[in-house]
């Protein structure tokens, strides 16, 4: 399992995605360079919500995960949306073939960029790799994941360039912090953000570890001064995507 997708870890994401506009601001960087893409196939979409704020701009796209926890959310707001040219799927997209479409994304896909070569044969016309601009220590409070340090834009900026292939690299900071009901809600965050397995995630809190992260993190919470979400856990993100020209 890369993401430990559970109810209070998608709540957070959905929550941290809409408070600070993450997913509609990176929509909004890439939909200029895919205006001549009216189908779009998300390799590896987690909850989606990139492809939601897309929805209004393409006729279809069809959201690939092997997650189910994911998929079984990001149809659920698909169905609150009425974003109904949006279809999710839960599959192992190592051994997909046959979605071709227009423009194929890939938000923070992964440690290797061999997976670029395999989905650039999915699209007619662009690719669109969003990525780290630098690459992520391997233990942080910001993702549940188990997953491999995933790439840096470096690296894939070495690939598409020793392949000869043609691309605009785009650099944003887009903020990405939490926010949170209370600090107790902090408190639980961190925690399980802290978890080293998925089995544990939020049941233990190994050595004290989640302990000195959230003392770490205390110290950096800002006070909103909003009712619903009085405390904030700033995180500008440094992202680099690239749009990538079909062979």
């Amino acid at each position: 399992m890369d993401f430990i997708w559970n109810e209070k870890t998608i709540d957070w994401f959905k929550t941290a995605s809409a408070y600070t506009g993450f997913h509609s601001n990176l929509a909004s960087l890439v939909r200029p360079y895919i205006e001549d893409c009216s189908t779009i196939c998300d390799i590896g979409c987690g909850l989606g919500l990139i492809d939601l704020e897309l929805a209004g701009y393409v006729r279809d796209i069809i959201c690939i995960d092997q997650n189910e926890t994911a998929i079984g959310a990001l149809n659920e707001f698909i169905r609150a949306r009425g974003a109904y040219n949006v279809v999710a799927r839960a599959a192992d997209v190592n051994t997909l073939t046959g979605e071709r479409r227009d423009a194929v994304i890939m938000s923070f896909f992964g440690s290797s960029v061999e997976a670029i070569s395999r989905f650039m044969s999915f699209c007619e016309k662009k690719m669109v790799l969003i990525v780290h601009e630098k690459p992520m220590p391997a233990k942080r409070v910001n993702a549940v994941s188990l997953r491999p340090k995933p790439l840096g834009a470096a690296e894939v900026h070495g690939f598409l360039t020793d392949r000869g292939l043609t691309f605009q690299k785009l650099n944003a900071v887009i903020e990405f912090g939490q926010p949170f009901k209370s600090l107790e809600d902090a408190k639980d965050f961190i925690l399980v953000y802290a978890s080293s397995t998925s089995e544990a995630a939020g049941a233990r809190d190994a050595d004290g570890r989640g302990e000195r992260l959230y003392n770490d993190m205390a110290k950096l919470l800002v006070e909103t001064g909003m009712p619903n979400y009085p405390l904030y856990l700033p995180k500008p993100k440094e992202v680099a995507v690239f749009i990538v020209d079909r062979m």
